[in-house]
């Protein structure tokens, strides 16, 4: 497996040098690899990367990039990837404004981070300061307070930044923990930093799910960006914040990050642009199987990247029998399937709302709270105020299994 080769050449590099250096670390293979830390620690989780970040992190390993690929997975950007034009052009130029506060909003597998990626490495090339961090690598107990929760995303951008850990210092006791977080990033990071700095969080959606004081966390954030439009030491942040879920749960509009900024929802991919991917992968397939294609999975990009990959790679394999066992576990999409399967039965209140749209194949009203959360899952798309399911190949397996008694 691929996740497999990257450990082993993680550790047989460690084991070179042994008694001689320190142990290869994930921060001195980020910098051995000229990336950011957050970038190495989401290809060992198997997050989707840019090929050019991939491949100096395998580089910087000695490994090839080809034998990362895990065999059911389209985690890697490969070359092979339809270009959005405007999409991106739009986020680049929201992000040259002063001040500016961008929020990308799309259910999971629709290509928000590979988006940011591609839009961060073009102001790289113009001296801008890049920090991504993900609220995915927070451990569980820097969300057990506030306090616990800011000290980690001050250490972590200080860490991005490669500047040393000065929290016990600088962090005052007899100050609230919203005034020491922010003292702390305008005072040291901030200032650390000479040129413009785009400050990207990720993942947004876990810190409403395990931050009790999630809403203070905002407030933060919209205190960050009404000083970035007044004050000059604060001009030269800018600010993403990349989230799934809609943002319903924030009482007081005026400390709301949401409704502030530039909002840029992803589409799913049109019949064009798949026609386009068919072409860079040299795939061969005519206009109508495409249309056979996306009658089962829409224009999902994580789906249609997966079946475009495996097509490529795997020469077992036809397009007649992916479309055939799609919707199976036999089918290139199984692992997507349980996943999502086993997503639901930890939270009863969404499958039963799930399982009565999927039942039901029509539309469905539901109570807002629910209505989001299963709209952030990508398994639903709105239909007018209404859910309805996303495509044939949810359709088809959640028939399946929900209406087996014993699922």
């Amino acid at each position: 497996m691929g996740q497999q080769k990257l450990r082993d050449a993680k550790k047989a590099q460690r084991s070179n040098i042994h008694g001689t250096l320190k142990r290869l670390t994930y921060e001195k293979l980020a910098e051995k690899a000229n990336v950011s830390l957050s970038t190495v620690k989401r290809l060992f989780k198997g997050e989707t990367l840019l090929t050019e970040y991939a491949e100096a992190i395998t580089d910087a390993l000695g490994v090839n990039l080809q034998d990362v690929i895990v065999e059911e997975s389209a985690n890697v950007d490969f070359p092979y990837d339809v270009e959005r034009p405007s999409l991106e052009s739009y986020c680049y130029e929201a992000l040259f404004d002063s001040g500016s506060l961008v929020r990308i909003k799309a259910p999971h597998g629709m290509g928000k981070t590979s988006l940011i990626q591609k839009v961060i490495c073009k102001f790289q090339n113009h001296d801008y300061t890049t920090v991504i961090i993900s609220f995915n690598d927070a451990e569980q107990e820097d969300f057990y307070s506030l306090e616990n929760f800011l000290r980690w995303l001050c250490l972590i951008i200080g860490n991005e930044l490669n500047l040393q850990n000065r929290l016990d210092e600088l962090w005052d006791c007899k100050n609230s923990n919203k005034i020491n977080c922010t003292s702390y990033f305008q005072d040291y990071l901030l200032n650390s930093v000479k040129n413009q700095l785009i400050l990207c969080m990720d993942d947004m959606d876990l810190v409403f799910q395990n931050l009790e004081e999630y809403e203070d966390f905002c407030g933060l954030l919209r205190s960050w960006y009404n000083k970035m439009q007044i004050r000059s030491a604060w001009k030269k942040l800018k600010l993403v914040v990349i989230h799934s879920t809609e943002v319903y749960m924030i009482k007081d509009i005026n400390q709301s990050p949401f409704n502030v900024g530039i909002s840029i929802e992803i589409p799913e991919l049109s019949l064009q642009e798949l026609i386009s991917l068919d072409n860079l992968y040299q795939l061969d397939l005519e206009v109508y199987q495409i249309k056979q294609f996306m009658d089962i999975i829409g224009g999902h990009p994580e789906l249609v990247k997966q079946a475009f990959v495996k097509l490529k790679h795997d020469q077992n394999i036809s397009f007649s029998s992916i479309l055939e066992y799609a919707h199976t576990e036999q089918g290139i999409y199984r692992n997507h399937l349980r996943q999502h399967l086993l997503n639901l039965k930890k939270q009863p209140e969404l499958l039963q709302a799930f399982k009565n749209i999927v039942m039901t194949n029509s539309s469905v009203c539901l109570e807002d709270e629910v209505k989001y959360k299963l709209l952030s899952t990508g398994l639903v798309v709105l239909d007018g105020n209404n859910l309805k399911i996303r495509c044939k190949l949810y359709s088809e397996y959640f028939r399946n299994k929900l209406g087996n008694a014993n699922e």
